[in-house]
């Protein structure tokens, strides 16, 4: 009985000395790499180096109402950044007041999305930035009247002329 005692002893010894012994090498495996399976969702790369004037510019315009028709709502209006990049809402609502068919989606990772908007029908930033400023219940404006505006901004023409070499442009105003 006492061999018997002892036996369990030295076993329950030896389980945890070896699971201890192994550990380093469990952790080697656990932080690499899986190896490829066939998984057709690619990880995400990195979207490289950032132009912090690029970026500074963006910001203003994401934030001017006068990228609205009326010159009342601006990106940020709708995409709050406190908010998680959305309105919070079940439901948004348009320009005239009318609840939209869909929530606001949000603005956060957006340049990673490959496709945007609820309806998945674009493809680009600059095609879902383009169809927000055009929609007539979204910020319902034209590029006649928008570019006016800007070009007229002392500022703004010359962080355009610095980031993009030149004139607020309808390109360079939907360009991410």
């Amino acid at each position: 009985m006492a061999h018997e005692q002892i036996g369990k002893v030295r076993a329950g010894l030896f389980v945890p000395l070896c699971l201890a012994a192994a550990a380093p090498f469990a952790l080697a495996l656990v932080n690499q790499p899986a190896p490829p399976i066939g998984e057709p969702i690619a990880p995400i790369v990195g979207i490289g180096p950032s132009d912090q004037a690029k970026i500074a510019l963006g910001e203003s315009l994401f934030n001017d109402v006068r990228l609205s028709h009326d010159d009342v709502i601006a990106c940020s209006g709708c995409h709050r950044l406190d908010l998680s990049g959305d309105d919070g809402r079940a439901r948004s609502t348009a320009a005239d007041g009318e609840p939209l068919d869909f929530n606001t989606p949000t603005v956060f990772n957006a340049t990673l999305d490959f496709r945007l908007n609820w309806r998945g029908n674009f493809r680009t930033l600059e095609e879902q930035n383009e169809a927000a400023l055009l929609d007539d219940r979204l910020m319902n404006t034209s590029w006649e009247e928008l570019l006016p505006k800007l070009r007229s901004d002392p500022d703004y023409s010359q962080r355009f002329a610095d980031v993009y070499g030149a004139a607020p442009g309808r390109r360079k105003c939907s360009t991410p």
